[in-house]
């Protein structure tokens, strides 16, 4: 069952509805579009494919698809659907997304910033996005905003860093028309924290898209069809329990569930696997906020990728959210590895 998001006074949020709701100038149209050399930049494609994808791969479980970032994301609905499927969190209020209004679409908006701000720490910046720039279906904005979401939530796709997009504001006034390009850097130079000289050692983990919306898509592995077999499953997940409770009994820690595996837990049990100390500065040992769990799992995984261990199924933000497919993938890589090693 989702948790309901804590729901403290926020001024940025207040704000950014106030913003959104105020009285704007009738004679004045405006509109965006990309620029023709950005719509045949192959890197920016690459960039709205990736995210499409992303998006698609989450509210295909609340029976919608984005096939126009533009189009489709400017009212905060689709949004409100991929952050509560991503996070396991209520975002918004079931019976605001129900109201049709162009007000409540303001107010869905706005609690959805809110959120994103709150919980993830991602801000409103004017050299990349705001609700204004949402609202009006500015891409650049709506861009910059999923790939400041991908740098805290994870994209299993493929960003190619420092890609820039240039937009054409076009302003239709009682004088005439008013055309005005802009350029701005969608993906900044670092992808999740790896550089341009190490982007090849993630390609284990950048997916690039499919052709059809949805998520990545993978050729069926021996976990797969465990997964189809419960009492298999039982048997294996018991089976992993106990090699976590074994190597963090020296720390007075055991694992009843795996819903009960933190993403702290996993960074201890890389640590005592790899008989290594992890300093205390590259995680949160009491993690409170979403994002700062998201953060540990991401760690966690970041390890995992150190120790040459395949992640490419497994995500953050599923671990925090406690998918059990993807925690009993976590679970089995290592198994895998460490009783390997240890054979050898």
């Amino acid at each position: 069952m989702k948790k309901s998001a804590s729901n403290p006074k926020l001024t940025g949020a207040t704000d950014a509805l106030a913003r959104a709701d105020a009285p704007y100038r009738p004679d004045v149209t405006t509109t965006y579009q990309m620029h023709p050399t950005s719509k045949g930049d192959p890197n920016v494609k690459r960039v709205i494919q990736s995210l499409t994808a992303w998006v698609n791969s989450y509210v295909i479980n609340d029976s919608m698809t984005v096939r126009d970032l533009v189009a489709d994301m400017d009212d905060g609905q689709i949004l409100a659907a991929f952050l509560g499927q991503i996070t396991g969190e209520q975002v918004v209020d079931p019976q605001m997304l129900a109201a049709k209004s162009e007000r409540s679409k303001v107010a869905i908006l706005a609690h959805v910033i809110k959120f994103v701000e709150v919980n993830l720490k991602v801000r409103q910046d004017r050299e990349r996005w705001t609700i204004e720039g949402i609202m009006s279906k500015d891409i650049s904005s709506i861009i910059c905003l999923l790939v400041d979401l991908a740098q805290v939530l994870g994209c299993p796709y493929s960003l190619p860093p420092g890609i820039s997009m240039a937009i054409i504001k076009r302003e239709e006034l009682p004088g005439g028309v008013k055309n005005k390009t802009t350029v701005h850097k969608i993906t900044p130079e670092e992808i999740k924290g790896v550089s341009r000289s190490s982007s090849a050692r993630m390609s284990q983990i950048e997916l690039l898209p499919p052709d059809v919306d949805g998520g990545p898509q993978y050729e069926p592995d021996a976990l797969d069809k465990l997964f189809e077999t419960p009492e298999k499953m039982d048997k294996v997940t018991k089976l992993l329990l106990e090699f976590v409770n074994s190597q963090l009994e020296g720390l007075d820690i055991r694992i009843n569930s795996l819903t009960k595996l933190e993403g702290i837990y996993l960074i201890f049990l890389i640590g005592t696997l790899g008989n290594f100390f992890v300093p205390l500065h590259h995680y949160t040992l009491s993690p409170t906020t979403l994002a700062e769990k998201i953060e540990n799992a991401r760690f966690a995984l970041s390890m995992m990728l150190d120790l040459n261990i395949d992640i490419t199924r497994i995500n953050a933000t599923d671990l925090v959210r406690k998918d059990v497919k993807a925690l009993l993938r976590c679970l089995y890589g290592l198994f895998q590895a460490f009783n390997t090693k240890r054979g050898e």
